[in-house]
């Protein structure tokens, strides 16, 4: 029982480990973004340290079919074509990504971290304009609009006010970024317990939603 114990808590270490270089990736790499473009390119990991106790609805979390947490890169390809997958910087915690893009407008991102063993779709981020992601050359070209909608109605061009609507105060509002994070620990059939992280990071430009980062992940 012991060394049982012993072994959940060094896996949890590594979990922790591993969060803490992802979230340093993500920050390094869009202040970078924000440097060489000068674009408003928003930064994962707003409010950092601060979750509420409670769940996102599953809605938040399932757009046109694509559900994170659940769907993996073939899920991508099958519903939008075939796209290669890519790094913002290939290092060991980086995450994989495929990207879709309008001829004009909007892009759709997915990310495959770590946590969900680069297959699972472990983040999706939605942008209205090209500039908003210094990589969108390596996006698919859509010849039909792309559905940009979640479930439970989050879509870009809302207000502040809808969103609140849809999911509750935020965290972190600052300057028209907002985060929402929730964390909650819940035990396996088993009964070991495990940790849900999830949440939504939001960039308004001229009060319209123009930038999403919605994300879930598990880990022991």
């Amino acid at each position: 029982m012991l060394r049982h114990k012993r072994d959940i808590e060094i896996l949890r270490g590594k979990r922790n480990f591993i969060l803490l270089i992802v979230a340093l990736f993500c920050f390094v790499t869009c202040v970078q973004a924000m440097c060489e473009d000068e674009i408003p390119f928003p930064m994962a990991g707003w409010g950092w340290g601060k979750a509420k106790d409670n769940e996102l609805s599953s809605s938040t979390f399932i757009l046109n079919g694509i559900e994170i947490g659940k769907s993996t890169k073939q899920d991508i390809k099958t519903k939008y074509g075939e796209s290669d997958s890519f790094r913002i910087q290939e290092v060991t915690y980086s995450p994989d990504l495929i990207c879709y893009k309008e001829r004009i407008g909007s892009i759709i991102i997915f990310e495959f971290g770590p946590l969900g063993g680069w297959d699972i779709v472990t983040s999706i981020v939605m942008t209205s304009d090209h500039s908003y992601f210094p990589k969108s050359n390596k996006c698919r070209q859509q010849l039909k609009p792309i559905d940009l909608k979640t479930q439970n109605g989050i879509r870009l061009g809302i207000d502040e006010k809808t969103l609140k609507q849809i999911i509750g105060n935020p965290v972190y509002s600052e300057k028209g970024r907002e985060a929402y994070r929730h964390q909650i620990r819940k035990l396996d059939k088993s009964g070991i317990s495990y940790d849900v992280t999830a949440g939504i990071e939001a960039y308004f430009k001229e009060s319209k939603l123009r930038w999403v980062r919605i994300y879930r992940e598990e880990s022991n």
